[in-house]
C-alpha cells in the first residue's frame, strides 16, 4: 500500500500557516532551526553571487565591453550559450558523485574554483578569451544547483523544502537585481579607474566577494546524513533527521550510484514525466536570461548606460516576491502542481504581450515586469522532485542532476535559435517559442499530479480493521472492529495455573503433542481469529518464598517449551491466520534472530510476528551464565540498538531483485544487491549482509509489552501493536492515551499503533452455563501457583503477608530490583473494581487470567464487556487468554466471534479462494505488506524497493 503524497495531506486553510509541521517534536524544531540557520543563509548567499556573476555578462555588455572587445553579430548569445554548455558538461560526473562525495567540501570547493575564473574576466581582450572563461565558469557553477536541492532533499521532507528553497532562489532574482547595480556604480564611479573600464572592475568587486563565501561554506554547510559536517552537527542530529524522513518514507540510506539506479531509473515513469516536466521548465523560463528587458532599454535610446543598469533591476526586484510567494504557496496551500501553474499562468499574460509586441510601451512594462515569475517555481520543482524520488538517494541524487543537466542543455541550442542577438529586442520566435512552453509545463505538471494521487490509493480495509482512526461521531460512521488474538503458551499453566486439573483441559497431556498445536490453528483459522500470541520465558519464577520449588510444583509457566517449532506445522494447515512469537533481545545475537524469523516469514507466506521482550529474570540470566539482569532502562536502551540492527539486516541488506537466477552466466544471486552490513555500536557489532533473502514482509509485524516510561518510548519508537494488561479500563485509559501521545509526538499516525489488552472469557449458551464453568475452575485454580506469577512479575514476595492477608500491598513492598515495572503498578494502583489491594484480593484474583479481567456470561454479556473496555481504555483488541484449552478458543471460536458479527464489530469470513493476508496486512490493510511509512523501520530501506513498489503502482494506475 502506497504512502498518500505528503503534498496532497496539506490542507491548511491560508491563515493556518506554521513554519513546522503539527507532528514536528521540540527536538526536532530545534533540529529543523539549527539547519534552516546552517543551509538557507549559506545557499542564499552562494546563488546570490552566482548569479551576480552569470548576469554580469549582459550588465557588462551594455556597458562597454560590446564595444572594448569589438563584439559583433550574436556573439553575446554565443556566450551565454558556451556558458550554457560548459554548465552541462560539468553537471555529469555529479550524477554517479553526490554519493560518494562530502557535500560540505566539493560545494566551497567548486565556488572558489568558479570565483577564480570570474575574476580573469578582467583580464579579457577578446572573444575568444572571454569564451574560455565563461565556459569554465559554466563549468563549475553546474553542480551548485542541483547539489543544493541534494541537500535540501537530505535534511528535509518534501513539504518543506520549497518554502526553504524559495529563500533559496531569491539569492538568483538578487543577484540579477546587484548586478545591475553593481555595474552601474561601476560604470558612474570606478570607469578609468587604475587604466581600467568599469565592466573590467565589475568582475574583480565579483571574485572578491565570491571567494570568501567559498571558503565559508566549507564550515557551515552541513553537508548531507550520510556525509555530515561535524562542526555543527552531532550524530543525535543525524539520527532524529534521518527518523523523521524516514517517517514519510523519504530514503535515509546511503546506497551509492550503481547500474542497478540507472536500471531502476529507466522504468520509473514518473521520473520520465519530471524530465518533460524540466525540459518545459527550462524553455518556458529563458526569456529572463536572454537579455531582452535590458535590451530594450537600451533600444529606446534615452537611458545613459548607469541608467539601463539601474532600470534593470526593476524586474528581477519584483521577481524576488514571485519566488516566496510561489514557493510558500506550495508547501503550505495547494501544493508543486497548482503553485507551478499558477506561477506560469501569470508568464503566459507577460508572454502574450511580448508576442504581440505592437502595444504602447506601458504594456511593455508590464509584460516584462511579469518575466521573473517564469522562474519563480523552481525550487518548486526541484523540491517536487526530491519528493517523487525521496525512496532512494541514489536515484535522487541522478535524477536531480540529470533532469537539471538534460533540460538546460536544450536552451544551449534552443535559446541561440530563438533568442539571436540579431533580432533583439523584439525576439518574435522567442517569446512565442517560451509562451507554448509554459503552457506544455502548467498541462505535464496537472497531469502528473493526477497519476500521483492514482499511484497512492486509499488503503483496502483489513479484515480486522473496519475503522482504524479515531471513530466517528457521526451516526452512521463504521464501528471501530475489535481484534482478536489467541493467547497461548508452550506450557501446561499459562495465566490460570491449576487448570490441568480441570477434566476439561488438555494442556497437561497435549501442550507437547504437534497435533494439539495444529488443531488449534485449525480451530483459530475456522473463526477468523487474528493471530495466535504465543508468550515465553526463559527461566521459572523464584521470588515467592525465595525459591524455585512452587514455580515447579504448582506447574506456573513450568515446564516451557519453545514456541517457535510448531509453527511451520501450523502454518501448513491455515491460509491466514497470523503467529506472534515471543523472543527476547536479551540473549542472542541479532544476527541469529533475524534469520530465524526471516526463515519463519517466508515459510508462513508473510503472517509472523514478533513479541519483543527485554529480558528481566534473575533465572534466566544465571541459565545462561550470566550473574545479574540488564537494568531496566538500560535494556530498553539495548533493545533499541538490536532493533536498529534488526532493521539494517531485513531491509537494507537485499534488493528485491538479488535473486535473479542466470544459468547462462552461472549466476544466482547478483552480489552488487546485497549489501554487507556494518554495525559497531554501544552494546552490539557485526560485519555481514543478511543471509536470508527478503521475506514476504522483510520485517515481522512488531508486538511489544510494557508501559513503563522506558518501554513506553521503546514501544512508540518501534512497536506496531503494544500487549497492555490491566484489571480495569479506568486504570488502562490514561496509559494508553500516553502511549499515542508519544507515537504522534514521533511523527507516527496515534490510531496506527494497536493496543490489545489481557482478556479472560468464561462464555457459555446462558448464564448459568457460564457460572458453572467458571465454579469448576476456581475450584481447580492453583492459588499457589498464581501468587508465584504475581511474585514473579511485580519482585513482591507475597508470601511475606501470609499471616495478614488484608494488608494493603504497595510498590514500595518490592524488593527485587529487577521486575516488570508496568505490571507492578497496574496490579498496586487501586480503582472502583479493586478499591484496596491486599494479598487476599491477589490471591483470589491470581489464579486466574493472569490479574487481567475475566468476563462471565453469555455471548451478550461477554461482547458487551469488551465493548466497554473499547470505549473506556481506547484498546483496539484483546490477547485472549484460555482458562482451560482448547475449550476457553471453542467458546470464543462458537460463541463469541458469532455475537461480535452481529453487532458489526468483527469481520465476516474470508470468502473460498480469497487471496491470503499477511500479518501486517490484516492490521493496516491490502498491500501494507512492510512496515509503514511513519515507522522507524523504514529508514534503513534499501532505496531500490520503493521504486519498485513506485513502478508498480505505476503500472496499475
Amino acid at each position: 500500500m502506497a504512502p498518500h503524497h505528503q503534498f496532497d495531506t496539506v490542507k491548511r486553510k491560508w491563515y493556518h500557516i506554521k513554519w513546522f509541521a503539527d507532528s514536528d517534536t521540540p527536538r526536532e524544531r530545534r533540529l529543523i532551526m539549527k539547519l534552516d540557520l546552517l543551509i538557507v543563509p549559506y545557499a542564499f548567499l552562494a546563488y546570490w553571487i552566482k548569479y551576480i556573476d552569470q548576469a554580469n555578462l549582459n550588465n557588462a555588455y551594455v556597458a562597454g565591453l560590446k564595444e572594448d572587445l569589438n563584439f559583433h553579430g550574436n556573439e553575446l548569445v554565443q556566450l551565454q550559450t558556451l556558458y550554457t554548455v560548459g554548465a552541462v558538461v560539468g553537471q555529469i560526473p555529479f550524477m554517479f558523485l553526490f554519493t560518494y562525495l562530502p557535500m560540505h567540501w566539493t560545494i566551497p570547493f567548486l565556488d572558489i574554483a568558479w570565483g577564480f575564473f570570474t575574476l580573469a574576466q578582467y583580464r579579457a581582450t577578446s572573444f575568444g578569451q572571454m569564451a574560455a572563461y565563461r565556459f569554465l565558469i559554466g563549468w563549475f557553477e553546474a553542480a551548485f544547483y542541483p547539489a543544493m536541492h541534494y541537500i535540501f532533499g537530505s535534511w528535509y521532507r518534501g513539504d518543506e523544502i520549497s518554502r526553504r528553497g524559495g529563500v533559496f532562489y531569491t539569492g538568483l532574482t538578487l543577484g540579477t537585481l546587484t548586478a545591475g547595480l553593481i555595474q552601474s556604480a561601476a560604470s558612474s564611479r570606478l570607469e578609468g579607474v587604475d587604466g581600467l573600464a568599469g565592466w573590467r572592475w565589475m568582475y574583480i568587486i565579483c571574485a572578491l566577494i565570491t571567494i570568501p563565501v567559498g571558503i565559508l561554506g566549507y564550515f557551515i554547510l552541513p553537508g548531507t546524513p550520510e556525509h555530515p559536517n561535524k562542526w555543527f552537527l552531532q550524530e543525535e542530529d543525524v539520527r532524529i533527521a534521518k527518523e523523521r524522513l524516514a517517517r514519510v518514507g523519504h530514503s535515509v540510506a546511503a546506497p551509492k550510484f550503481n547500474l542497478s539506479t540507472l536500471k531502476s531509473l529507466a522504468n520509473n515513469g514518473k521520473f520520465w514525466a519530471l524530465l518533460v516536466l524540466d525540459v518545459f521548465f527550462w524553455n518556458g523560463s529563458i526569456n529572463y536570461s536572454a537579455g531582452g528587458y535590458l535590451l530594450w532599454l537600451k533600444s529606446l535610446g534615452k537611458y545613459s548606460q548607469s541608467e539601463v543598469n539601474q532600470l534593470g533591476t526593476i524586474s528581477p526586484a519584483i521577481g524576488i516576491f514571485y519566488v516566496l510567494f510561489i514557493c510558500f504557496v506550495s508547501d503550505l496551500v495547494v501544493g508543486p502542481a497548482w503553485a507551478i501553474t499558477i506561477a506560469h499562468i501569470w508568464n503566459i499574460i507577460g508572454l502574450v504581450i511580448l508576442v504581440i509586441w505592437n502595444v504602447p510601451d506601458s504594456a511593455l512594462w508590464f509584460a516584462f515586469m511579469t518575466t521573473y515569475s517564469s522562474v519563480a517555481m523552481s525550487a518548486v520543482l526541484y523540491g517536487w522532485v526530491n519528493a517523487v524520488m525521496g525512496k532512494s538517494s541514489a536515484e535522487r541524487s541522478f535524477a536531480i542532476v540529470l533532469l537539471n543537466t538534460v533540460a538546460q542543455s536544450t536552451t544551449a541550442w534552443t535559446q541561440l535559435l530563438t533568442f539571436p542577438t540579431t533580432e533583439a529586442p523584439q525576439f518574435r520566435k522567442g517569446y512565442s517559442f517560451v509562451l507554448a512552453n509554459a503552457v506544455c509545463l502548467i498541462i505535464t505538471a496537472q497531469c502528473l499530479n493526477v497519476a500521483l494521487k492514482r499511484s497512492s490509493p486509499p488503503p483496502v480495509q483489513p479484515p480486522n480493521m473496519a475503522d482504524t482512526s479515531t471513530p466517528s461521531s457521526t451516526a452512521n460512521a463504521p464501528k471501530k472492529q475489535i481484534v482478536l488474538n489467541a493467547f497461548d503458551m508452550f506450557t501446561p499453566g499459562h495465566l490460570s495455573p491449576g487448570q490441568w486439573k480441570n477434566p476439561l483441559d488438555r494442556s497437561s497431556t497435549k501442550f507437547d503433542s504437534l497435533d494439539y498445536w495444529i488443531n488449534l490453528a485449525k480451530l483459530l483459522e475456522k473463526g477468523g481469529i487474528n493471530a495466535l500470541f504465543l508468550a515465553d520465558t526463559y527461566g521459572g519464577y523464584d521470588t515467592y518464598e525465595g525459591s524455585l520449588d512452587e514455580c515447579v510444583r504448582r506447574g506456573a509457566q513450568w515446564p516451557v517449551g519453545d514456541p517457535i517449532i510448531p509453527i511451520s506445522a501450523m502454518a501448513a494447515v491455515t491460509k491466514n491466520l497470523a503467529f506472534g512469537i515471543t523472543a527476547s533481545t536479551s540473549f542472542e545475537p541479532p544476527f541469529l534472530l533475524a534469520k530465524r524469523f526471516s526463515t519463519l516469514d517466508h515459510l508462513t507466506k508473510g503472517r509472523i510476528g514478533w513479541n519483543i521482550v527485554t529480558s528481566w529474570k534473575k533465572s534466566a540470566f544465571k541459565a545462561i551464565g550470566l550473574d545479574n539482569p540488564i537494568e531496566h532502562d538500560q535494556r530498553y536502551e539495548q533493545a533499541d540498538e538490536y532493533l536498529r540492527v534488526l532493521y539494517k539486516l531485513w531491509n537494507a541488506s537485499w534488493t528485491p531483485s538479488a535473486i535473479s537466477p542466470n544459468p547462462s552466466l552461472d549466476i544466482y544471486t547478483d552480489p552488487s544487491q546485497v549489501r554487507q552490513i556494518n554495525h559497531s555500536g554501544k552494546y552490539l557489532s557485526l560485519s555481514t549482509p543478511h543471509i536470508v533473502p527478503p521475506s514476504p514482509q522483510r520485517t515481522p509485524f512488531l508486538f511489544q509489552a510494557g508501559t513503563s516510561s522506558a518501554g513506553s518510548d521503546f514501544a512508540t519508537t518501534h512497536a506496531e501493536a503494544v500487549f497492555v494488561s490491566s484489571h480495569s479500563p479506568s486504570v488502562l485509559a490514561p496509559k494508553v492515551a500516553e502511549l499515542r501521545r508519544l507515537a504522534k509526538s514521533k511523527g507516527r499516525d496515534a490510531a496506527s499503533l494497536k493496543v490489545f489488552a489481557t482478556f479472560t472469557p468464561i462464555v457459555g449458551r446462558t448464564e448459568e452455563e457460564a457460572q458453572q464453568k467458571y465454579e469448576e475452575a476456581r475450584k481447580n485454580a492453583s492459588v499457589i501457583g498464581g501468587l508465584v506469577l504475581f511474585s514473579g512479575w511485580t519482585g513482591i514476595d507475597i508470601s511475606q503477608f501470609s499471616d495478614n492477608l488484608d494488608q494493603e500491598i504497595s510498590a514500595s513492598d518490592s524488593k527485587e530490583k529487577h521486575k516488570v515495572l508496568s505490571i507492578m503498578e497496574s496490579f498496586t494502583t487501586p480503582s472502583e473494581e479493586v478499591p484496596r489491594w491486599t494479598a487476599r484480593v491477589v490471591a483470589e484474583r491470581a489464579a486466574m487470567g493472569g490479574l487481567g479481567p475475566v468476563s462471565v456470561g453469555t455471548a451478550a454479556q461477554v461482547a458487551d464487556e469488551m465493548e466497554r473496555w473499547v470505549k473506556e481504555a481506547d484498546v483496539d483488541g484483546f490477547n485472549v487468554a484460555y482458562v482451560t484449552t482448547p475449550g476457553t478458543f471453542v467458546e470464543v471460536v462458537d460463541l463469541l466471534v458469532p455475537e461480535l458479527r452481529r453487532r458489526g464489530l468483527y469481520p465476516e469470513q474470508e470468502a473460498e479462494g480469497a487471496e491470503a493476508w499477511t500479518a501486517r496486512e490484516k492490521v493496516y490493510g491490502r498491500g501494507q505488506k512492510e512496515l509503514r511509512t511513519d515507522h522507524v523501520g523504514r529508514g534503513y530501506d534499501w532505496d531500490v524497493l520503493f521504486c519498485r513498489l513506485l513502478q508498480l503502482l505505476a503500472l496499475f494506475s
